[in-house]
Parts: structure tokens; C-alpha cells; sequence
């Protein structure tokens, strides 16, 4: 698309990597300053606003990038669709607000399967409506104006769908309330109990630790799809597999077999075999290791060994792409693990906000990084296997971070829904009451002991 730009002065896409590069930096840089917000606004006036304002306003934005006259203006609709594009972190705390711990995994195996499902077609319905004229002669004035419209105005279609869905589909529910009983302070003087900002939460250990995990993931996730895709297409002298296009997209289709099924139907029973999130992660990393080493290996036993090598290659590349998936899965689970009710929206952003930034600043990174080691003189393993290297690095720092999670009180996963107890246990009745006689907590006028007994063993 950014051929297309005359004052870029472009001659043949293979110069348009950084401004490709840029245009997604923009929308990592929106989503990273956004969706914390969207998330904590979640909190207060329910999922459901936050659901249909931002998928309707991700549509009108999209119609305008694919108008777009200039570099700046498409620049700055990416930018503004990224700051809308806050809907991922509030669909996850909305799972998490109507599921259980023990259907969860499964929920949140849905969405990332959707949401995978979403990237591989994204790039194959764009590839077939772009630009009608060349590829089907269909002469459309406003088509041959906007080349680039025509999966701008299909994709907003399918924003407006969504948001249409959630409109009727999803209730209108405020999750977050705040505690109407006030907690007596020693002066007497009540004060209503205030989720803490965004600061407040960033500032704690357990959310910082568990931010940068989710970060560290990312990047894994990301320089993994621009390695492997460097890989694949350079050639053999510079330690690439010298693969043909078509070659290349019959070796990377084994990635939606990973990213459909892994979600939904492995990893809750992996989940479930394991009976925790931490070690679920930790399992899904060091199986991502290994492999991820192994498949690097492909260039020296290739050329030599392809009928053993094709489908060592297609294995370990559905083995790690599965890894990823699952990491991501135990992920979400450990991001409602650290909320509580007033705080599962502003924890899902920030976390996706850490995503984000990895997302604006890893594409860049990883192609300047494949493309020093793989032209250097540098022998093995510290040529093009280099960046296989820091894949494996990368992704034991995120295991050391989650084991480091794990031993943190604040993580406990035996504790309820997420964070705190639904219902004050019956035993806490006489202690509340004699905190009521000291003035040090105020009963509400519907107390009823026995009622919450019974809602308890419900």
C-alpha cells in the first residue's frame, strides 16, 4: 500500500519495509497508550459500552485508512485505530466476569483461537480483494481511486457485525459496583472503598512481574513470525531455506493447526491435568525451547535429508506455534488470577498495553536483528541461528518470570473468584459484629447470616 504514496518516492515494494514497519508501530503505539484506559472505563460503566463504541469507531477509522491521500494521514488512522482498538483485553474480562474457574480455560481457549483464526485470514482476505482491477479487471471509479478500500470496507463490515452482535446478544451488565458499605474510619467518617488507578495497580510487584511476562511473550510471539518468515524466504548462502512463495505458505498453513485447535481443545486439558496456570506455562516454554532450537537446524539438514527434514520442520513448527498459543492461554488465566472484581478490566489492559508495546517495537527489531546475523561472517551459532538463540533465551526469562510469580502470595490460585471472596463467610459474622461494636465496621441495614449461608452453599 505504501508503493502507492508518491512522496515517499517508492519504486517496488521491497523498499517499503520501515514505512510498512512504521504503520504498525503507530497502531502498537495507540493500543499501548489506550487500552489500560478502556479497560479501568470497563470497570465503571460495564464491558458492553466499551464493546460497541470501540469496534463502531475501529470501522469508520478503517474506512478511512483505506482512503487514506497521504503517508501521514494513514499514519495517523492506524494511530487512532489502535487507541480504539481496546477491545481484546475488555472481551477477555468480560469471559472472565461470566465463567467459572473450572470452564474458564476452555472460554479463553475460544477466544484465542478466534482471535488466531482472525490473523490467518486477515492477511489472505486482503491479499484477495485489493486492488480489483489488476487482479479481476472490475472497473469501479472509487476502486481504481482507493485501491487498498475495497478489505478496508469488508473488514469495517465486520466491526459493525460485531458490534451489532454485542449489542443484542450480549446484556447490559455493570460488573464493577462499588462497595456500598462504608468502612468506618477512626473518626467516625465514612469513606466508599475506590479501585486503585492505574499507577497504583503498575506499582504493585505481582502486576509489574506479571506485565513484563506478558511483554516477553509477545515479543517471543512476534520476532517468532518474522524470523521464521525471514527464514524461509532468504536464500541458502545466507543460512535462509531459499523457499519459493507458494512453498512458504504450505510450510506456515501447519500454524493454523496449532493456533485452531491447541486453544480449545489441549490446553484446558492440559490445564486441568496440571491444576495450574504457572505450570502450565512453565510446561508450554520448555517444550518451546527445544523446539524452536531444532527447527533452526533446518538449513544444515534440508538440502542434504529433505524427507526427514520436511516433516521434523513441520512438527516442531506446530510444536512451538502451539507453545505460544498455550502460553497466551495461561496468560490470560494468570491476569484474572492477579484482579478482583473492580480491577479485571484495568488488569487486562494493562496487560494488553505490554503486548502492545512488544507489538510496536519488536517487527523492526527482529528484522534489523536476522538481517546483521544472517550477512555476517559469523560462524555457527552465532549467524542467522542467532536470532533462534534469543527466541530460546527470551522465552526461559519468561519461565523464570512466572516461577518468580508463583511464590508471590498476591498469586494464589486457591483463592476466589478472581481475587476475593464472593460471599462473607458465616464464621466472619461474629467478628464483623464485634467490629461493629467498636465502630469499626457498619452493618448494612440487609445483613442476614443465614441468608448468606444459604447463597454460600449455592
Amino acid at each position: 500500500m505504501v508503493v502507492h504514496f508518491r512522496e515517499l518516492g517508492l519504486d517496488n515494494p521491497g523498499q517499503a519495509g520501515l514505512w510498512v514497519g512504521l504503520l504498525g508501530t503507530a497502531f502498537g503505539l495507540g493500543q499501548f497508550f489506550a487500552t489500560p484506559i478502556w479497560g479501568r472505563l470497563s470497570d465503571r460503566i460495564g464491558r458492553r459500552p466499551i464493546l460497541i463504541s470501540g469496534t463502531s469507531c475501529c470501522s469508520i477509522v478503517l474506512i478511512v485508512f483505506g482512503m487514506a491521500p497521504t503517508y501521514l494521514v494513514a499514519l495517523i488512522a492506524r494511530f487512532v485505530q489502535g487507541v480504539f482498538n481496546g477491545n481484546v483485553a475488555v472481551s477477555r474480562a468480560y469471559i472472565a466476569d461470566i465463567t467459572t474457574k473450572t470452564n474458564r480455560p476452555a472460554a479463553m481457549g475460544i477466544l484465542a483461537s478466534a482471535q488466531g483464526l482472525g490473523f490467518l485470514l486477515g492477511p489472505l482476505l486482503g491479499g484477495v480483494l485489493v486492488d480489483p482491477e489488476t487482479q479481476y479487471g472490475i472497473k469501479i471509479d472509487l476502486f481504481i481511486t482507493y485501491p487498498y478500500l475495497p478489505p478496508c470496507i469488508v473488514i469495517a463490515a465486520f466491526y459493525l457485525l460485531a458490534a451489532t452482535t454485542v449489542f443484542i446478544a450480549l446484556p447490559s451488565k455493570r460488573v464493577m459496583e462499588l462497595e456500598s458499605t462504608p468502612i468506618m474510619s477512626k473518626q467516625g467518617e465514612a469513606a466508599a472503598s475506590e479501585p486503585p488507578s492505574l499507577l497504583e495497580l503498575l506499582k504493585r510487584h505481582h502486576v509489574f512481574i506479571l506485565c513484563c511476562l506478558y511483554f516477553f511473550h509477545r515479543w517471543v510471539a512476534i520476532m517468532k513470525v518474522e524470523t521464521i518468515s525471514l527464514w524461509s524466504a532468504s536464500p541458502t548462502y545466507y543460512g535462509g531455506l531459499g523457499l519459493s512463495p507458494s512453498e512458504i505458505g504450505t510450510f506456515l498453513m501447519s500454524r493454523s493447526v496449532a493456533v485452531i485447535f491447541f486453544p480449545t481443545v489441549f490446553y484446558p486439558a492440559l490445564q486441568k491435568k496440571l491444576g495450574s496456570s504457572f505450570l502450565a506455562y512453565i510446561v508450554c516454554a520448555l517444550i518451546f525451547i527445544p523446539t524452536i532450537l531444532l527447527e533452526g537446524l533446518g538449513t544444515y539438514t534440508l538440502e542434504d535429508y529433505p524427507y526427514l527434514s520436511w516433516p521434523g520442520l513441520v512438527l516442531c513448527e506446530m510444536a512451538n506455534e502451539s507453545m505460544i498459543c498455550g502460553g497466551y492461554n495461561a496468560l490470560y488465566m494468570l491476569v484474572t488470577t492477579a484482579s478482583d472484581k473492580k480491577t479485571i478490566g484495568a488488569m487486562n489492559g494493562l496487560a494488553q498495553a505490554s503486548g502492545a508495546l512488544a507489538f510496536a517495537i519488536t517487527p523492526a527489531l527482529a528484522g534489523a536483528v536476522y538481517r546483521y546475523s544472517s550477512t555476517s561472517d559469523n560462524s555457527w551459532p552465532f549467524n542467522y541461528y542467532a536470532c533462534f538463540l534469543i527466541l530460546g533465551c527470551l522465552m526461559l526469562i519468561g519461565a523464570t518470570l512466572c516461577k518468580i510469580l508463583s511464590n508471590m502470595p498476591e498469586m494464589d490460585e486457591n483463592k476466589g473468584e478472581y481475587g476475593a471472596s464472593e460471599v462473607p463467610k458465616k464464621e466472619e459474622y461474629s467478628r464483623r459484629s464485634s467490629e461493629e461494636e467498636m465502630g469499626l465496621f457498619q452493618r448494612p441495614d440487609c445483613w442476614d447470616p443465614d441468608e448468606d449461608e444459604e447463597t454460600s452453599k449455592q
